[in-house]
This record gives structure tokens, sequence and C-alpha cells, in this order.
């Protein structure tokens, strides 16, 4: 009686062991862990471009142990697009020629048109300087608004882990936020500057300053700042024959909204050392600052 007891405890332990042993491995085959378990891999969509995947080969290592797969793309849009989660801004291109060109705007289907057309250039934005010329897109001009004008390239991380995985490994190294007015500081230049001569002789026929500023003064005064060299001293003796300035004019240059003037021009003395200190009170008195000029060798020298 008790070898049959201990016989049947013997076979039910047995049983519950194997039973156990199925549904444990079991369970990892069926839900892939365990021994079972297949890890994620990194799959780079053929929208992607040599350098994009070096950086994120630095990201995703071999040491990197993902539960599930993630697809990177990419894709390219003319405006500023709304980000969804895993949809991170990679870079902005911006068309640009050279100054003996003609060309001042590119008119384009789609943003990937505008990057495979031979005959324009593009480059970050981040690289834009004085060598070339900016160029438009379908007649929106980057540095007007920043919301279009570029080539925005988005990058789109695809995982159903997303939030666990992947963005705490790329946050660090991407961006949702795109350049916009309240971040960038603007700065126009007019170049020379002399409100003189035939000007003169225009402002008593129209009587008001401003009028020579009616189509400039919005885009000018939406500058953060804006600089001109103003090379005519300010004078009640202005002529349609001298390089010198009717008082009158400081109104075209306060409805611009002129922040610096430079007093480097070779003309600023044309009408007298009196005149062009006067003037220096002049912009002082309407909260404009000088650069390369003052009342002193020791005022002109000091920087702005």
């Amino acid at each position: 009686m008790r070898k049959h007891l201990a016989r049947n405890i013997i076979i039910s332990i047995v049983c519950f062991g194997i039973v156990f042993v199925g549904v444990f491995f079991g369970v990892q085959y069926f839900t892939k862990t365990g021994i079972f378990r297949i890890p994620g891999i990194v799959i780079y969509d053929e929208t992607l471009n040599g350098e994009e995947i070096s950086l994120f080969s630095t990201i995703f290592t071999k040491e990197i142990d993902l539960d599930k797969n993630v697809t990177i793309s990419a894709r390219n849009e003319l405006s500023v697009p709304a980000l969804n989660d895993g949809e991170f801004l990679y870079s902005i291109k911006v068309p640009v020629t050279d100054f003996y060109s003609l060309d001042d705007n590119i008119t384009v289907a789609s943003a990937d048109d505008a990057l495979n057309n031979s005959n324009y250039k593009f480059i970050d934005v981040n690289s834009l300087d004085h060598t070339e010329r900016l160029l438009s897109i379908n007649d929106k001009y980057y540095l007007d608004e920043f919301t279009s004008g570029g080539i925005y390239r988005i990058i789109s991380f695809e995982s159903e882990l997303y939030k666990e995985e992947i963005e705490p490994l790329i946050i660090s190294a991407m961006t949702k936020v795109f350049p916009n007015k309240d971040t960038v500081l603007t700065f126009a230049q007019t170049g020379v500057t002399a409100l003189s001569r035939g000007m003169n002789r225009k402002l008593n026929q129209v009587g008001d300053a401003t009028y020579f500023a009616e189509n400039i003064k919005d885009y000018l005064s939406s500058f953060d700042l804006t600089h001109t060299s103003n090379e005519s001293s300010f004078t009640d003796f202005a002529s349609s024959e001298n390089i010198c300035s009717d008082k009158r004019f400081i109104d075209t240059l306060t409805v611009i909204g002129l922040d610096i003037v430079e007093l480097t021009g070779n003309h600023n003395q044309d009408c007298g050392d009196q005149a062009a200190l006067e003037s220096i009170d002049t912009y002082n008195n309407n909260g404009i600052k000088i650069v390369g000029g003052g009342k002193t060798a020791s005022e002109a020298r000091v920087p702005l």
C-alpha cells in the first residue's frame, strides 16, 4: 500500500514537472521570450541617405538590445510640418545661387522635385553666409517667416515600443524645434545712403520725408536691427547741388525703423563740422545708435 502511494506521488510530481516545463517553454515560444526571444532589429528605409544611416548607426550599435523592431525613414516637406510622436527635424536645406545669376525664385511641385533639380544648389541653412545668394521656393523666401522657402527633412521612428525603447536613445540627438522669428536675430543693411541733391528738391515738392520710404518701410522695419551708412549730414543749407540732407529727412530714417547709422562715409562733413556734430545729436535724440564716428576721436573708436 505504501509502495503504491509513493509511486503515485512520484508519478504526480513527474507529470506536474512535465506540464510545468511545457507551459513554461510554451509561453516563451508563443510570446517569443526567454530562449525563444527574437531580438528587435533596426530597419533603415530606402528613403534614408548615407549620412543619416551613418548617424543612426552610432546610436543603434550592436550593444543595443531591442525587444521590438524599429523602422527609420525620412521625408521632405516644402513647409514646416506638424510633427507626430517619433518624428523629428533633421535638417533644413535652402536653395542658393551666386550673385551673378539673374534667378531669384524656383518653382517646383514638391520638395523632392526641388532637390532633384540639378540646376540649383541646396545647402544646410546653418551654412548660409554672405558668399551665396538665397533663392525663394514658389515665391516663399525662407528668411521672411522661417516657415517655408526651404526643404524640411523629417526623420520618423516607428516601433511598438517607441516610448520605452527608442525615444530614450534618440532624444538627445534629434530635435523638434524649428527656427523662428523669436529665436533668430534678423539684421538688414541698406548699404550707402545719401538723402541729398535731387531728393532735397523732391522733398520740397512733396513736403513729407516719409514719401521716400513708402514702399520699403514695412520690409525694413520688420527686422530686429536695420543699419545704414548715411553719408549726408542734416543742415538748413541742403540743396539740389550738395551732398547734405534737409533736416526733415530724419523722418525717412525713423519710419523704416532704423537702429544703427554708420558714419564712415567721406561726405559726412561736406556741409561743415557743425552739421556733422548736430547730426549725431539728431540720431541720439531719435534712439538711433551710431558706429564708426563720433564727436571726438575717442568716441569714434568705440565699437557698437
